[in-house]
């Protein structure tokens, strides 16, 4: 009885020194905590994006629509050809 006594006490002891048990059980308690907590938040789907080949003539084009709108903005000139350049 006297060497399961010491055993126990030095278990304590080692326990209390590394807590290796006391965090493993811990880490656990959290991670399952974690999860219940991601459950209840709702899932987005990302579907990747197809790539598609722009031609030149398409983007000449989208940019003369560009430039027409910001000529039809009511500000002045100055604003328009900032706007442009970026």
């Amino acid at each position: 009885m006297h060497d399961n006594y010491r055993n126990d006490i030095l278990k304590g002891v080692y326990e209390d020194f590394f807590g290796i048990n006391k965090l493993s059980k811990e880490n656990q308690e959290l991670a399952k905590e974690i999860e219940e907590l991601n459950n209840d938040f709702p899932k987005i789907e990302v579907k990747p994006i197809e790539k598609k080949e722009i031609t030149k003539e398409d983007k000449d084009e989208k940019m003369k629509e560009l430039f027409d709108r910001i000529d039809n903005l009511y500000v002045e000139d100055k604003s328009k050809e900032t706007l442009k350049k970026i």
